[in-house]
């Protein structure tokens, strides 16, 4: 019903003629690859832009941290260049973000969070980076990106415009 998979009837064991049985449903996945997470994760761009920035520091040597926050920041920039408001950019990417009594934005999810919980320093910044080239595309000052960290929240959240 989805269109994830595609449907073939075809007799099996060589048998032919009357009493050889009913063809069998095949089913044969469309995709290569199929992916869901509930809640939304998105482990597939953390990787690429860990293994874009791995890639650029083979390249061009320097400071581990310094080109992973580059390669994010820029990723974040593409992300927000396809989407015209920067809440978009967020709700697309799985953010679920919900308006603070402030005028700000909690992101309720994280889209990285197990690997968060496991590498925070890293995933934290790389995540703070991919944001704030986000907000920049999309208008917003980068400053409004801020640390979260309160229990089941995204470890960044977005301030109040000022």
């Amino acid at each position: 019903r989805d269109g994830l998979l595609s449907v073939e009837f075809r007799k099996l064991g060589g048998k032919v003629g009357p009493g050889s049985g009913r063809p069998a449903k095949l089913y044969s996945p469309v995709v290569e690859e199929i992916g869901a997470s509930v809640p939304e994760r998105h482990y597939d761009l953390a990787g690429e832009v860990m293994a874009s920035a791995i890639q650029n520091l083979m390249a061009k040597g320097g400071s581990p941290r310094e080109v992973l926050l580059e390669t994010a920041y820029a990723r974040g920039r593409e992300a927000g260049s396809a989407e015209p408001h920067f809440e978009d950019v967020l709700a697309s990417y799985g953010y679920r973000p919900e308006p603070d009594d402030d005028g700000g934005y909690s992101l309720v999810n994280c889209p990285f969070h197990r690997l968060a919980e496991s590498h925070t320093s890293v995933v934290c910044a790389m995540n703070g980076a991919f944001l704030s080239g986000a907000a920049a595309v999309c208008g917003i000052a980068e400053e409004r990106i801020a640390d979260d960290n309160r229990e089941g929240h995204c470890c960044a959240k977005i301030r109040p415009a000022s």
